[in-house]
């Protein structure tokens, strides 16, 4: 049961970072580029979140499943967490 929970939990997380760049980060960046605020970076922006986006979509499940392995062996060895490289969120 934990293990199908924690599946489910990956997928959300992979589907959630999609939805991010969707609904908060796209249109922010569009509307950025409407407005002029910052020139032509405004178009750098938008260009740099559909780059990640897309980027987040062909390796994001790669990503999430080391996630997801780093914490299943940290799980089983019983330590905490102490390497300050990965993210605060599995």
């Amino acid at each position: 049961m934990f293990t199908l929970c924690l599946q489910l939990l990956i997928f959300c997380r992979y589907k959630g970072e999609i939805a991010f760049f969707d609904f908060y980060i796209i249109p922010l960046a569009k509307k950025l580029k409407e407005c002029g605020v910052f020139g032509v970076s405004s178009d750098e922006y938008l260009t740099y979140a559909i780059n990640n986006r897309t980027e987040w979509e062909s390796k994001g499940q790669e990503v999430v499943k080391e996630y997801k392995k780093k914490y299943a062996k940290k799980k089983t060895e019983g330590a905490p967490n102490t390497d300050e490289s990965n993210s605060k969120f599995p």
